[in-house]
């Protein structure tokens, strides 16, 4: 069933893709909360510590270890409605994104070229075509067209109906680097390079479509806020709206720079339209690094392993109140998943990504359901 969006909804998903120098952004922004301080300007006045100063190497290796986790924040922020994943569908997610071979199937920027959506308007104008044709002049040719079944240029593995789950956020929140994650092969230490990544926000200008082994597609979007553009708002909100193969959807934001107005928007037009949808938070990675010292600033006398302990409990606490701050100030509450596509000091291994697989193949399921 096609899903309709109210007109004020999309009126202001549109505005929020719009340039920053538009002037209805302008207004927008000045009529929204603005959004938290960052992480790194609340950090900054406790940073530089007579502990974190003096802590020595040896029991730096001890503040790391305790540095906290994507699974232990997932696990603290889990809503008591949601019965947690099982290990069997973390499992079967395993298996299929390691097996599964990835194509990408398409990339367009208008939302009625994607190749079902235009071989469904091509027929449909044949047949109107045909049908209004003055009787005498319609002959046997005309009425083997309409029982044909050409695919009028479209690539046949195009028009097989899979679920597809759409993945949406501000520019440079790191969508294109969550699906290079996700598609990492078992034993691979490095990011496949599938999707195409950069670090100028707004990178990704059209829907891109990547399908996974033939059980399901993956669309990245264009990116929202002071970067995106009206058309690709347009874009989105067609595909939000209109898309009836949409199986659900992950609005990913970086968790340094907590809930943005752009940001609460978007969920609350998810929620008008009913779209079965998830919250990613990423850069999990940076933003610990971001809460801990920098490297000019560290140790160089032997301090007791007791106030090395205190120091890194005064540091994981405020992580802690951060994510918190952060949860408690979403428009409603929402399944939420931790994610960092890549490793700091203190984040030594890609995670977070097993579960945001089992979270797809699980909305995957129960669409078809």
């Amino acid at each position: 069933m096609l899903r309709y969006g109210c007109k004020p909804c999309v009126r202001s998903v549109n505005v929020i893709f719009q340039r920053y120098k538009t002037k209805s952004y302008s207004n927008f922004r000045r009529t929204e909360r603005s959004h938290p301080a960052t992480i790194r300007n609340i950090i900054y006045p406790v940073r530089i510590n007579e502990i974190g100063d003096n802590l020595h190497a040896k029991y730096w290796i001890e503040v790391r270890k305790r540095a906290p986790s994507t699974l232990e924040m997932e696990k603290k922020h889990w809503l008591e409605s949601e019965p947690p994943l099982t290990k069997q569908e973390i499992n079967d997610a395993q298996a299929l994104f390691n097996k599964a071979k990835v194509k990408l199937e398409w990339t367009l920027a208008d939302y009625d070229e994607i190749p079902d959506v235009k071989y469904r308007r091509l027929r449909r104008e044949r047949e109107e075509s045909i049908e209004n044709m003055d009787p005498f002049k319609r002959t046997e040719y005309h009425n083997n067209l309409l029982k044909s079944r050409k695919l009028l240029g479209t690539p046949p593995e195009a028009l097989i109906k899979l679920p597809e789950i759409l993945l949406l956020g501000h520019a440079n929140a790191g969508k294109s680097t969550l699906i290079n994650n996700l598609l990492m092969k078992k034993g691979s230490d490095k990011l496949d390079k599938i999707a195409r990544v950069s670090e100028r926000a707004g990178f990704t200008q059209t829907l891109n479509c990547y399908n996974i082994g033939g059980k399901l597609r993956i669309i990245d979007s264009p990116g929202y806020g002071m970067y995106g553009k009206l058309n690709q708002g347009k874009l989105v909100m067609d595909y939000i709206t209109r898309r009836d193969r949409l199986a659900g959807a992950f609005v990913l934001i970086d968790i340094r720079k907590g809930i943005r107005p752009e940001d609460r928007v978007l969920l609350e037009c998810l929620q008008d339209n009913e779209i079965n949808h998830d919250v990613i938070f990423t850069k999990f990675d940076q933003f610990i690094q971001e809460v801990y010292p920098l490297r000019q600033n560290r140790p160089t006398r032997l301090l007791d392993i007791d106030k090395a302990m205190t120091y890194s409990d005064r540091m994981n606490s405020i992580a802690r109140d951060w994510v918190d701050e952060v949860i408690k100030d979403m428009p409603y509450s929402q399944r939420c998943f931790f994610n960092n596509a890549l490793t700091s000091e203190f984040v030594p291994q890609v995670s977070g990504y097993k579960h945001v697989r089992a979270a797809i193949l699980q909305k995957c399921k129960e669409f078809e359901n």
